[in-house]
């Protein structure tokens, strides 16, 4: 009878998403499932403290061998078997005796249950009823990213780019979980700038299997990692063949001595003005502003500024470029006090005649919203577009520019992190940003 209620208050958690806050360390059970129906709840919403993770460990407990199954997922409170899947002891299950299943970020709950095939239960059949412990714990997960290779077509394609969050160099990963299938399928995966795809420096390759365990960092500053899929397209991931998805760790390392918030220049009366803001800067010597008439080489430094040196509140700076080109990129390296540098974003700043000239784009890189300001003489009709790095156009919009500043925002929430080209056409001339998400 006891463990009739257990089951029966647990399967009304289950209904009402009702959080069970960890006291961690903690315990709970035994739960025998003494039902017999698919996904019978054994703990439903074991929830860390805000900010903590958490890991529960089975410390007995049985499931039948051949045909149950103890399935475990995680995700945010209520969200139940919709959450990521991290356990599913299909055909294997037996003593369930030190299985530990971890949520490898924060806020995020672990939700428990029992698959049965409704010939047996644990309490007909005498299994030991399931009991187990919680810890919680400060995870090095900065998020996690959910990879699938799923209507892949036979070839290689890009699966996932991972990149470094603003204020730092180096981007760390670990698979929690995930599987390539084994006979015609492999996983490469590079260190390189954004948009580079297999170009980069490779860290790994012919990848298949279990990936549980794996750890990579990029490489030089910068630089995100990339994981490159070769599919036959004969099996898909989660699909019957029961591949699993990859559930992949996303840390920070390295951080950077400067975050640069902003970095812009403009046109002036013979001369560009460069302008730039910092929201940090630790061990900070000086910066050198560098120009280049096609932002690819010949770089010369125009121009050098003393730094603060340490600041955690925004700090602006800005220099003149009294002998600009028609055309002009500029770059900013930030230099400390022990030699390392860190170059920023090229931007460019056009000085052609006419009626229709570039002003900026900010910020670059970013990450929901862009913003565009241009100069015309008349009021006229412009198309705006952004292409990807292969080409492809990713958006459009058309306006009608008013006599003066124009300020477009652009949306970008929904655009893949990545190199993009912003173009702005009047019909009778194009000018074209390089843009970063």
């Amino acid at each position: 009878m006891k463990t009739r209620i257990t089951t029966f208050l647990l399967l009304a958690a289950c209904l009402v998403s009702t959080p069970i806050l960890a006291q961690c360390p903690s315990g709970g059970g035994p739960v025998c499932y003494s039902g017999t129906s698919s996904r019978i709840p054994i703990a439903v919403d074991l929830c860390p403290a805000t900010g903590q993770a958490i890991e529960v460990t089975i410390t007995a407990g049985e499931v039948e061998n051949n045909s149950d199954e103890l399935m475990a997922y995680y995700g945010p409170a209520g969200s139940g078997t919709d959450g990521t899947l991290i356990y599913e002891s299909y055909g294997t299950a037996g003593n369930l005796t030190g299985l530990v299943l971890t949520a490898p970020v924060a806020d995020q709950c672990i939700s428990i249950y029992v698959n049965s095939n409704f010939s047996n239960t644990c309490a007909d059949q005498g299994y030991t009823p399931i009991s187990f412990t919680t810890t919680c714990y400060t995870p090095s997960c900065l998020n996690t990213i959910i990879a699938c290779y799923e209507n892949f077509n036979p070839g290689t394609s890009e699966l996932v780019e991972i990149c470094p969050e603003p204020g730092f160099s180096q981007v760390d990963i670990e698979f929690m979980q995930g599987e390539i299938e084994e006979e015609y399928d492999e996983l490469d995966i590079y260190s390189g700038p954004s948009g580079s795809i297999a170009s980069g420096t490779q860290l790994a390759n012919d990848l298949d299997g279990d990936l549980t365990g794996l750890t990579f960092s990029s490489v030089a500053s910068g630089d995100c990692i990339i994981l490159v899929v070769s599919s036959d397209a004969s099996v898909e991931c989660n699909s019957d063949t029961r591949i699993e998805e990859m559930v992949i760790c996303v840390a920070n390392s390295m951080p950077l001595p400067v975050t640069l918030s902003e970095f812009s220049a403009v046109p002036g009366k013979g001369s560009n003005i460069i302008h730039w803001v910092t929201s940090l800067e630790e061990n900070t010597e000086k910066y050198q502003v560098e120009r280049s008439n096609d932002g690819v080489s010949d770089w010369h430094i125009i121009s050098e500024v003393a730094a603060i040196g340490f600041s955690s509140s925004p700090q602006e700076y800005s220099s003149m470029d009294d002998a600009p080109y028609t055309n002009s990129f500029y770059r900013l390296r930030s230099i400390d006090f022990d030699g390392h540098s860190q170059l920023s974003e090229i931007i460019q700043v056009v000085r052609e005649g006419g009626d229709f000239d570039f002003v900026r784009v900010f910020p670059v890189p970013t990450e929901d919203q862009l913003t565009v300001e241009y100069e015309t003489e008349k009021e006229k009709a412009v198309t705006v577009s952004v292409h990807n790095y292969a080409g492809q156009l990713v958006h459009q919009q058309k306006m009608t520019a008013v006599d003066g500043l124009n300020k477009i925002r652009l949306n970008v929430v929904g655009l893949p992190k990545g190199v993009y080209f912003l173009n702005i056409d009047d019909g009778n001339r194009q000018i074209v940003q390089r843009i970063i998400k």
